[in-house]
């Protein structure tokens, strides 16, 4: 079994990820929908796997075989959704706008 596996969600350029990753994990798969932000995290990979599409397409199990993951192999699910609906310098939309879904 592959230990410390992680899979990053809301990607960004990777931040994250290093940080992760130099955490002990090993970010195997990293998620972001901004074109610009994926073409870095590629550009960067250095053998993770790179999907530029909205989370809310995901299918957890579908992740998981595309991966060559097991039950019990993936360690953490980290991430940084935008948080400009909720944040007191955004516009405050909250969960009725789009973006805070």
């Amino acid at each position: 079994m592959r230990r410390n596996q992680a899979i990053s969600l809301f990607a960004g350029a990777g931040g994250l990820d290093v940080g992760v990753d130099r955490a002990g994990f090993k970010t195997v798969c990293s998620v972001e929908l901004d074109p610009h932000c994926a073409s870095t995290l590629s550009r960067n990979a250095r053998g993770k796997t790179v999907w530029s599409v909205d989370v809310r397409a995901l299918d957890p199990a579908g992740m998981m075989r595309s991966l060559g993951m097991k039950r019990g192999e993936l360690a953490l699910l980290h991430g940084g959704p935008p948080c400009q609906p909720f944040s007191q310098m955004g516009l405050r939309g909250g969960l009725a706008v789009p973006r805070g879904q």
